[in-house]
């Protein structure tokens, strides 16, 4: 079938014959359940002509070409990758659909039932094949009513196809993303109060089979966010081998006014597993005969419809463990554990930490035997490494509140900027005059507080009223609440942690001062005997407490260590670097490299701060310069919200920006779109 004749939708029991690239994996695969006579849902099948015809119109595939070529793949941080995701999602839903394709579409989505809410999910050509799932890695809109927002949903699973996830996991498998396409379902929602997941062979144990279940919508389990009910079946009777429930059943994934939210399970659901015996037996039934539809042990999801079993997709279970598809899942925390985590983050883990190094720093290290600081300084480590597990575990992933602000207000609002959810989370008046007073004391000219703050609150207006009824105003308002709690205690978070790490260091000087010799507490050589006033079996474990102590300040959480410039022939320069558009504008001046506090005092009006990055106790002297040049990338790095704030040029994400460039030549930094010109070179 020719891409000129091929349909733009077909009704998904066509799918079961149509090609893989044509359809995509999860259509095909529900096209043939459908054919087979199994229960699932029907629906529609938006083709990859639809996608194609779009990306083409709108010139999208040239621009997202030159947003990935930025620099090589694996020079990315996971920020930028974020901030080109972000931009590429923009350009979907900001771009208008073509006449000829909305009114085919259209025709189409006229014979589902009217009114009826639907789910629009995603069908890659490389979607739920032997090799690889996919799974959970594209878009799915639930709950989604009326022709526009169907739509709308359409081009927003179309982005999915470059989220942050999708783009680390194309590139794992050696996918290149700009020749990838995405055929989309939609089908009606089966909103049922029971869904889980079936295996038809248990990946880990050969001759077993395993059906999980959750109270409420399926995703919640396939998200991580409800913990399931277990029960390992035996392959060739059918039998039940086991039964293991959660620690605890609490919540279940309900429809919201905006998208999905958990919500208490009642006490009939806290206290009962999901499905009864005989049910579970109905669903192991249902994915055995998919089993035998496709050839091949099958990952089957269901939901329970009218009192029977439904499948709502079948894949084969991959042939090698997927852990890079789970890792990158992990990357997009929900709402509700975002909340969770700031709230423990607020009244736990922060004021735990304060209260740590308050009392550190009450110690009079001086003043201690050697056996009781060489304890001390072990506990400190110890106290250091826990914390900093905390600090990824927690603090890390509540960054992502900013991150799940800005879609969902970009989604909201179509702004022409995608990063214009910054200025509504930057500082409310309080904090903008902090700010103005520090600037001033720096005989740096300060933004007009007063025409900041009105701005974001405009915005902010502006933001809230685009939402129709109260209940998904107050959705709004809560969502924002928590960018705001994420955008402030991301500075935080730092500096709890760095003030626990400079404790356990004044340890090790003191251990340093006790030997005399720093060269020996680094080599562990003691040689040369103990030092003065310290005894072997004390110097012994002076040594070893220093080398923990050592141990710990190499290996540091901060991820701004410079990446090494791209290798380039001895006596050769380049002429232009490219990094990420992050403040609009273009300015010419002299480099000012930053390696020290010292460089930033010597920074002079209409200097170009090239950096590593630049820290929350110092991004302030960067309002004087002309432009900024960051090789940390991401939108929501210190040298971008600067740039912003002040309407100063800035490139970000520059791979070796501060080995390559060096003070005093003169730059040209073109923020619009992210290069930067060694006009000495």
């Amino acid at each position: 079938m020719s891409p000129a004749r091929s349909p733009v939708t077909m009704p998904l029991t066509h799918a079961a014959t149509a090609p893989i690239a044509l359809v995509g994996g999860k259509a095909a695969s529900l096209g043939r359940l459908l054919a087979h006579g199994l229960p699932a849902p029907d629906g529609l099948v938006l083709t990859t002509v639809a996608y194609h015809r779009f990306v083409e119109t709108q010139g999208l595939a040239e621009r997202i070409a030159v947003e990935l070529a930025r620099k090589r793949d694996d020079d990315y941080r996971w920020e930028e990758l974020w901030d080109a995701a972000l931009r590429i999602r923009s350009w979907f839903l900001g771009n208008p659909w073509p006449e000829e394709l909305r009114l085919a579409i259209e025709r189409s989505l006229s014979e589902l039932p009217p009114g009826a809410p639907v789910v629009v999910r995603s069908s890659s050509p490389h979607e739920d094949s032997k090799e690889r799932s996919f799974a959970g890695m594209h878009e799915s809109v639930v709950g989604v009513v009326g022709t526009a927002r169907i739509l709308d949903a359409v081009r927003a699973v179309w982005a999915s196809l470059f989220s942050d996830r999708s783009l680390l996991y194309r590139r794992e498998l050696g996918l290149d993303p700009v020749r990838s396409s995405m055929a989309v379902i939609v089908q009606p929602l089966a909103e049922s109060d029971r869904s889980g997941v079936a295996f038809t062979q248990d990946p880990l144990e050969w001759g077993r089979g395993t059906v999980e279940a959750v109270w409420g919508l399926g995703e919640g389990l396939v998200s991580g966010q409800v913990a399931p009910d277990r029960w390992s079946i035996d392959r060739g009777s059918g039998r039940v081998l086991s039964h293991e429930p959660p620690e605890e059943r609490a919540e279940r994934l309900a429809l919201a006014p905006v998208g999905t939210a958990l919500v208490p399970l009642d006490h009939t659901g806290s206290d009962h597993p999901p499905l009864k015996p005989s049910e579970v037996a109905d669903v192991w039934s249902l994915a055995t005969r998919a089993e035998e539809v496709f050839g091949s042990p099958q990952d089957c999801e269901w939901t329970y419809d009218l009192g029977s079993p439904l499948l709502t997709q079948s894949r084969p279970i991959t042939t090698l463990p997927d852990d890079a598809r789970r890792a990158h899942l992990d990357l997009r925390p929900s709402f509700d554990l975002l909340a969770r985590l700031g709230e423990r983050i607020e009244r736990e883990s922060l004021p735990a930490m304060s209260r740590e190094a308050d009392e550190w720093g009450d110690v009079d290290l001086s003043r201690m035997l050697p056996s009781t600081l060489a304890d001390e300084a072990r506990l400190r480590a110890e106290a250091v490494t826990q914390w900093r597990r905390v600090y990824r575990e927690e603090f890390i992933p509540f960054a992502h509140g900013a991150r799940l602000f800005g879609r969902f207000y970009n989604d909201a609002v179509r702004p022409e900027d995608p990063f214009e959810f910054v200025a509504v989370l930057v500082r409310d008046a309080a904090e903008l005059e902090t700010h103005r007073v520090l600037l001033a004391e720096l005989h740096i000219e300060a933004v007009n507080t007063a025409t900041t703050a009105a701005r974001r609150h405009e915005l902010e207006t502006h933001y809230i009223d685009t939402f129709g009824t109260e209940e998904d105003r107050s959705q709004a308002r809560r969502i924002l609440d928590l960018g705001r709690a994420s955008w402030r205690l991301r500075d935080d978070d730092n500096l709890y942690l760095r003030r626990l790490e400079n404790e356990a260091q004044r340890a090790l000087r003191e251990i340093e001062r006790r030997l005399g010799d720093t060269a020996n507490v680094a080599t562990g050589d003691t040689a040369s005997g103990p030092a003065s006033g310290v005894s072997a079996t004390e110097e012994h474990l002076l040594q070893r407490a220093a080398t923990i102590l050592r141990a710990l300040e190499e290996d540091t959480i901060d991820s701004k260590r410079p990446t090494a410039a791209a290798e380039l022939p001895p006596g050769v320069r380049p002429r232009q670097l490219l990094g990420q558009p992050a403040g609009p504008g273009v300015a010419t001046g002299p480099a000012r490299v930053i390696a020290t506090r010292e460089d930033l005092l010597a920074l002079r009006p209409g200097d170009i701060v090239v950096a590593d990055a630049l820290e929350p106790d110092t991004a302030a002297f960067a309002a004087r310069a002309a432009g900024i040049v960051e090789r940390r990338g991401g939108m929501l790095v210190h040298g971008a919200i600067v740039a912003r704030e002040h309407g100063l040029p800035c490139v970000t994400g520059v791979t070796g920006a501060t080995t390559v460039i060096r003070s005093g030549e003169l730059l040209t930094v073109d923020g619009y779109l992210g290069i930067v010109v060694l006009d000495d070179v």
